[in-house]
């Protein structure tokens, strides 16, 4: 019995590994191995097992196995779970293998890593590429990968969320000094900008029991962010932007258990990756005394 349970085990693991990508949202699977396929659009890529392929419109690829990609033209990102361990994408004489990762791939040459580690192998040698770290044809370039990633804002609109965080100071005092952090996070692999740190602290109101209640933007000040070209304020997936809010607690006239949560609503900050919207917090319960 032990030994039929394992046979079957090997089976079903050897055919889920086997499976063909599927385009997402479309409710098919790529046609066979080795059978060109082009992007029409932007898509997405399911690889059963192994993780996902994001292709820019007209790029086009084909797949000698789950784990092996030839890309022929155009844009690839990859975003690789643990188990994809060994996947490897071939563009041109380059050969980009990976270990749990996101990467992108430029044909015939470019590669960029956003997370995690790849090697790049090419008949003029070998490179290790880190986070944040870009190579044509395994020369390490100083071009950011958030460079390489623009088409990929064109077709996804990621998301921005905001957290109340009050550092442990729920219970509010007349007079008591009162210092909140609102934190803005985002899943964005190219950066997303916010404007200039006046800009962004001038758009946070907290919603008292129901009730707007303005915070006084000269005390909502940038504690840590990621800074963009003429000091603008950016973010993305691994740089949240934190920001402490000096609270009056005359913002809270009535004694007791209040419930709150903190609103955002952009500016419009002058920049093609800017993002624009208007999100809450989750509820904070705090006591007045």
């Amino acid at each position: 019995m032990v030994a039929v349970l394992s046979f079957a085990a090997v089976v079903v693991s050897a055919t889920r590994t086997q499976a063909l990508p599927e385009v997402v949202g479309a409710g098919k699977a790529i046609k066979s191995w080795n059978e060109r396929f082009t992007a029409e659009q932007f898509t997405t890529l399911r690889i059963p097992d192994v993780g996902t392929l994001k292709l820019n419109k007209n790029a086009t690829l084909r797949f000698e196995n789950p784990r092996s990609v030839v890309l022929e033209s155009g844009d690839v990102f990859a975003e690789i779970t643990p188990s994809g361990k060994g996947f490897r994408i071939r563009s041109g004489e380059s050969t980009v293998q990976v270990k749990g990762t996101k990467f992108g791939v430029t044909a015939p040459s470019t590669v960029y890593v956003v997370e995690g580690a790849v090697e790049v192998t090419t008949p003029r040698g070998h490179l290790n590429l880190g986070p944040r770290q870009a190579a044509v044809e395994t020369r390490l370039v100083e071009i950011g990968a958030e460079d390489h990633l623009r088409w990929l804002a064109q077709y996804e609109r990621p998301d921005v969320r905001l957290k109340l965080d009050p550092r442990d100071q729920t219970i509010i005092t007349p007079g008591a000094p009162l210092k909140w952090n609102l934190i803005l996070e985002t899943s964005a692999l190219a950066p997303l900008t916010l404007g200039k740190p006046r800009d962004v602290s001038q758009y946070f109101t907290l919603v008292v029991e129901g009730s707007s209640r303005p915070l006084d933007a000269s005390r909502v000040h940038v504690k840590e962010a990621r800074s963009g070209a003429n000091g603008l304020v950016r973010l993305d997936v691994t740089h949240p932007c934190v920001l402490e809010c000096a609270v009056d607690p005359g913002l809270f006239p009535e004694k007791g258990r209040v419930t709150l949560h903190a609103v955002f609503t952009s500016g419009n900050p002058a920049a093609d990756t800017l993002w624009e919207g208007t999100i809450r917090s989750q509820s904070v319960t705090v006591e007045v005394r």
